[in-house]
């Protein structure tokens, strides 16, 4: 069986672009997107929360990923 390896400086840039994500969507969940989303139907919101939720979860995953890959 075969082991890959990935270049460390795919996984630094992969750490750096889902930092950067990261920081981005948290400032459109936090503030950015406050008017879109108090427009929402109550049910749409929660919905969206949700989605939000694993867009947050999932970026935190492939950072601890990297994190440890390094």
């Amino acid at each position: 069986m075969h082991d890959a390896t990935i270049h460390p400086r795919l996984i630094n840039q992969l750490y750096t672009e889902a930092m950067l994500l990261a920081d981005e969507a948290r400032g459109y969940f936090d503030e950015g997107g406050r008017a879109e989303r108090e427009a929402l139907e109550p049910m749409v919101r929660v919905a969206f929360s949700c989605e939000s939720l694993k867009v947050t979860t999932r970026l935190m995953h492939v950072i601890a990923w990297c994190k440890r890959s390094r």
